[in-house]
């Protein structure tokens, strides 16, 4: 295979390998893993573009009125996507087969694939390094992922800014389009469930508070769940899992330099740009929902009934027991 697919994925991607080469300070082991993430991705490229030639009804699977939970980081988010994927009606995008997205996951093998614990050795491997990653958050081969990850084999998401250091690509990603991100992303899904579909979609991440407009443009039909904390809880909890991420690949990273990637005036700019969306005719109310992480704390069935009715989707007892 020779076929990348889209073009638009060359700049970043070589803009992240030079930066990544100067300027992450890599140790050997984190070498090794920026490598074979780099091969993953490429990999992955070329065996979805060969899969969809091969089967062109894949691109055209629809995506419809998908469910994106965002916040500011660390506000809930991962928790509510993985309580909403227990909805044995949902489909969540999980590590093994955004790693390894092809061949694309068959319903029947769906929970036996061989890439699981292939991927769960992968992704394991960095609280193997870092072992205080197991009290931030939850990884494993099975486990849902966040959309950067999704959007990782573009070349156009922060999750590479979040597990390196690279000043040089972070500058370009904050100045760039990232529509053609979001076209990847809807590719990936309809690769992943042409032969494993779900009534719909649950999708997260962090990220996606900086590029509404963006999501939006691809999935106009999307809902919006905001997860909402106290900014002050946030902040140290965020440079906490940072860090960390990067120590996994780095031993010389900047703790100083790193509180300052996201601070009280990032957090201010990000929810202001939500509530300007909101307050613009882009976004009608019925494709909004608040959620409290205390709310969540306290109740998880109850908040999420809230929800599940603020949309329109019934929720019967056997996802409440999921």
């Amino acid at each position: 295979m020779s076929d990348f697919g889209s073009d638009d994925f060359w700049e970043p991607y070589r803009i992240f390998v030079a930066s990544l080469r100067d300027e992450a300070k890599l140790h050997t082991v984190g070498r090794l893993i920026a490598r074979d993430d780099l091969l993953n991705a490429l990999q992955a490229r070329l065996e979805l573009t060969e899969w969809r030639r091969r089967h062109p009804e894949i691109t055209r699977e629809k995506v419809e009125k998908p469910i994106f939970i965002t916040g500011l980081p660390r506000t809930g988010t991962s928790i509510t996507h993985e309580l909403l994927a227990a909805d044995p009606r949902h489909r969540a995008p999980r590590h093994w087969e955004v790693r390894n997205p092809c061949p694309p996951p068959e319903t029947a093998t769906y929970r036996s694939d061989p890439r699981i614990e292939r991927a769960d050795r992968q992704i394991r491997l960095w609280c193997e390094i870092v072992p205080e990653y197991d009290t931030m958050h939850e990884l494993g081969g099975d486990i849902p992922v966040e959309d950067v990850q999704v959007m990782g084999h573009s070349f156009v998401s922060d999750e590479w800014m979040g597990r390196h250091v690279v000043p040089s690509y972070a500058a370009w990603y904050n100045a760039c389009n990232r529509v053609p991100a979001f076209e990847f992303h809807k590719q990936m899904l309809q690769n992943l469930q042409w032969r494993c579909p779900g009534e719909r979609w649950v999708l997260k991440s962090p990220s996606h508070m900086s590029q509404l407009d963006a999501l939006l443009a691809v999935y106009p039909d999307a809902r919006l769940v905001f997860t909402h904390r106290d900014p002050i809880k946030v902040l140290p909890s965020v440079v906490s899992i940072l860090y960390s991420t990067a120590f996994v690949r780095s031993d010389e990273v900047d703790v100083a330099a790193m509180a300052n990637w996201f601070t009280g005036e990032t957090c201010r700019a990000l929810l202001d740009g939500m509530d300007a969306l909101r307050a613009s005719d882009k976004l009608p109310t019925s494709q909004v929902h608040d959620l409290r992480y205390a709310d969540l704390m306290r109740d998880p069935i109850t908040a999420l009934a809230g929800m599940y009715e603020h949309f329109g989707i019934d929720y019967p007892e056997s996802a409440r027991q999921a």
